[in-house]
């Protein structure tokens, strides 16, 4: 099967080390099917690559993707079966930037005009189903190498992984930590401003390599989601059967409070709690780590059987 991956993405998917697509089309390309990746600096020769690579399916990722794959739908340019993949809040991320109303629109049009939507978000899912529209659900995946040695942290350790936007809200957990005797680990691109409110306890570890991330979650006591989603990291730590606390909402979707993660508005009294009670972390430990998870070979297989399914629904 031929697959074009229509993005907004700077980097071609070989070039990213972590991301749902990077792990999808490296499968997708492991179990035998030809891949295309179109990023944001080739959006305008799109035509001609379609005609040239002459695809099976057309995969777009992000609202002004999604949204340029649905015109060249209409128009006839793509031809083969289109299936949007709603990846993230993108309203919420692109919004601030570029006006809420504008991004909402390029994201509910891409939903509407989409042949087929396919998402890793339970929240997506449902909100998909408000807009009258069938979405299929294929969760994050994990590949987490858990054999190293663990990283060095001090003390009582929590840890942050992933950008450091002010999308993902991290001067919650800066603030939180802040006159605690806990030392809280940043890793990703540092942000000069959060390094302006952030206390002696907060360390900015910047990028880490993907492959060894394990042996931070391994090392840390603690690890953390600051921002409102669902992400992939919740199912890194997961597998790992590592305490997480998060932030309330979204993430209540996968995580219950106090059976699986501590979930709260109130992150500084999450980390007292956490710090002081041995039990509890031990309890959130074992429980965690009996949620379903899965690896990125099997989500990309349930993802080929749909594709599948939608190239001969085709024919």
């Amino acid at each position: 099967m031929k697959i074009l991956l229509i993005d907004q993405a700077r980097k071609n998917f070989r070039e990213q080390d972590t991301g749902r697509w990077h792990f999808l089309p490296y499968y997708f390309e492991k179990f035998g099917h030809e891949v295309y990746h179109v990023t944001r600096k080739d959006w305008k020769k799109f035509p001609f690559i379609y005609l040239k690579f002459k695809p099976d399916i057309v995969i777009s990722v992000g609202p002004v993707a999604g949204y340029i794959s649905c015109i060249l739908r209409k128009l006839g340019i793509i031809r083969a079966p289109l299936v949007h993949d709603w990846n993230d809040y993108w309203t919420e991320i692109l919004g601030p930037k570029h006006g809420l109303a504008r991004i909402a629109r390029l994201e509910h049009y891409a939903i509407e005009n989409s042949d087929f939507v396919t998402t890793p978000s339970r929240y997506l899912a449902e909100k998909c189903r408000i807009y009258g529209k069938s979405c299929q659900l294929f969760l994050h995946g994990v590949e987490l190498n858990l054999n190293l040695k663990p990283a060095n942290l001090r003390g009582f350790s929590l840890l942050y992984i992933g950008e450091q936007t002010p999308y993902k809200k991290i001067e919650r957990i800066i603030e939180a930590v802040k006159g605690l005797k806990c030392d809280l680990y940043l890793i990703g691109h540092a942000n000069e401003e959060l390094k302006r409110i952030a206390g002696k306890n907060v360390h900015f570890l910047g990028k880490v390599s993907h492959k060894e991330i394990g042996a931070y979650i391994k090392a840390a006591n603690v690890c953390v989601i600051t921002a409102d989603q669902e992400n992939l990291k919740m199912y890194e730590f997961a597998r790992a059967g590592k305490v997480v606390l998060a932030y309330k909402g979204r993430i209540s979707y996968f995580l219950t409070h106090l059976q699986t993660a501590y979930i709260t508005e109130n992150l500084k009294e999450g980390v007292i709690e956490l710090m002081k009670s041995t039990q509890l972390r031990r309890r959130l430990e074992k429980n965690i780590k009996n949620l379903p998870t899965y690896s990125w070979k099997e989500i990309t297989r349930k993802y080929l059987n749909f594709l599948k399914g939608v190239k001969r629904s085709e024919r």
